[in-house]
Order: C-alpha cells, then structure tokens, then sequence
C-alpha cells in the first residue's frame, strides 16, 4: 500500500506515453534491477486512447531451474489522475519482485509493465516477446478498490479461446484463502454471449488468443477502478499474498493447459464441440417442421 501510494505521488499524471508514463517506466525497471531481475525495455508505436503514440514496455526477467515461464504482467498508465487504484497492480508486482528474488523457482518469472492498457497495446506487444513457452499469464487490475465486481478472475479472450480451468481454480483458490473473497463466473447466458460475440477490452485477451492460457484479476472486473474511488490498505496486502500462492502452487503444479473453447455448467466443463451438438439437436425439429411446412 506504502508503494502504490508513493507511486501516485510522484507520478500522478501516466497518461499513455506521456512523460510521467515514462518516467515510472524508468523507475520499475531500476526497482526490477535491484532485486535481481534482468531487466529489458521496448519501445514502440500503437493506436491508445489519445491517438498513436510511442509506448514503452518494460519486462524483467529472473531464470528458473527448469523450463516454461510464468509471467505476471501489470499496466502502470491511466486517463486520470491520479488513478491511485490503478496503480495497485505495479506496487503489487514490485513487492512480488522483492520477495521473489531470495527464492529459486522452477519456472523463470517474467515480470513486465505495460502501457496503453485501453486498447491492450502495451499487451498485445508483449506477446510477441516473452521467452517461451509460457506456461501461465496473470494479469494484475485493480487490486485495492473498496467494490467488488464479478468476475474478479476474468478469463476471456478477444477469440472463442479462454483461459483453461486449472488456471481459473489455481487463482479461485489462491483468492479465497487469502483474500477470502469469492469468483463467481458468467451464467450460462453470458458465457454463450462471450463465445458468440467474443470481445473484450482488458489486458488478458491476446494471451488467450496467441495460445498463452492468461487471466485478469481485479476487483473491478474488466471495468476498471472508477475515477476517484478509494483505496483499501488491507486489500491490496490481501491480492498481493493471492498472486504470490497463485505463482507457488503453478510453479510446483502440473503443467497447464492451454487456452480452448467451453463452457462451465453447474461446476462442470463442457467443451465447444458438445454445445454445437446440442444446438444442431435444437434446430434439426425446428429445420424438419420447417421443410414439412413448405412441402
């Protein structure tokens, strides 16, 4: 809580690359360094909400024992100021870097942040350079807002793909025991809304869609913190011990699936394929009456 309040002081206006945006760019890369992480920047053009601008996004890098990475990744830029609750995901992912450098990990750890979050650029950039294979994405929001909206754990992509029931239960868990808090997930309405018409404007979508199994975790969904909410102390102490069980129990667990296309029924998976079934069984008695119709 002590670094995202920090943060907003001394960088209140992180308008997508704007000098203040640069300048925590700067400063997490100094932070990353110091805590033993090899850090990397990449500078590049995109479309944000002010236009095209140059970005920059700022990734470290600490190997693990073995192969596969689990990368966390958090955007630091804003639309306000100061956007305290916005910063939640950076402070959180610079305090993960200082308890995870005494630690060895099997897997390397990957933490990057990014900018121009409205629009995902600073994440759809990132694809293209993390050191591969991925095993798991997590994608920190709003982790200190005083409301809670559902989902918390967001798993869409902006394809039919999203992320694989043993990443979404690895977070669940990890948040509930921490944090105490549920993550209930869209009804079955929803769920066959998001697969036909799959769009979505938060940061985990090109992870999903380039194969990396990758979710969002905020308090405010994919909506975001609202402009001048307060912030919860005890809160982001709580999301940052859920992301840090959540790194543990991956880098110890089985290898994760990759993203793919379902839907979850009273607890249970059922596959794309079965739903496009049952939808064919539903139309042939509609197509048959149909045909006798005419005839």
């Amino acid at each position: 809580n002590a670094t995202m309040l920090r943060l907003a002081r001394h960088f209140p206006q992180r308008r997508p690359g704007s000098v203040g945006d640069d300048g925590l760019a700067t400063y997490v890369a100094a932070q990353l360094r110091g805590d033993g992480f090899n850090p990397t920047t990449d500078v590049f053009s995109a479309r944000t909400a002010d236009g095209t601008r140059v970005l920059e996004n700022v990734m470290g890098v600490r190997a693990g024992q073995g192969s596969g990475s689990i990368v966390v990744v958090s955007h630091r830029d804003a639309l306000t100021s100061p956007s305290t609750a916005g910063l939640s995901g950076t402070a959180a992912m610079l305090e993960l870097a200082r308890v995870l450098s005494g630690r060895n990990q099997q897997h390397t750890i990957v933490l990057a942040s990014t900018s121009g979050s409205v629009g995902a650029a600073g994440a759809a950039r990132l694809v293209q350079s993390l050191p591969g294979p991925v095993d798991a994405v997590i994608v920190l929001g709003d982790l200190a807002g005083t409301s809670v909206r559902q989902p918390v754990i967001v798993p869409w992509s902006d394809g039919q793909q999203l992320a694989p029931p043993t990443l979404r239960n690895t977070v669940a868990s990890a948040l509930t025991t921490e944090a105490g808090l549920p993550s209930n997930g869209d009804g079955l309405g929803g769920q066959f809304a998001r697969l036909a018409t799959p769009v979505t404007s938060s940061e985990q979508a090109p992870f999903n869609a380039a194969g990396d199994p990758s979710v969002l975790l905020s308090l405010s969904s994919e909506q975001g913190p609202t402009t001048g909410e307060p912030t919860r102390p005890a809160q982001i102490n709580s999301l940052g011990r859920t992301v840090l069980r959540t790194i543990t129990a991956l880098d110890n667990g089985p290898p994760v699936p990759a993203p793919s296309s379902y839907l979850m029924l009273a607890g249970k998976v059922v596959p794309a394929w079965a739903v496009r079934i049952l939808v064919l069984f539903l139309i042939l008695p509609v197509l048959g009456a149909t045909v006798d119709g005419l005839a």
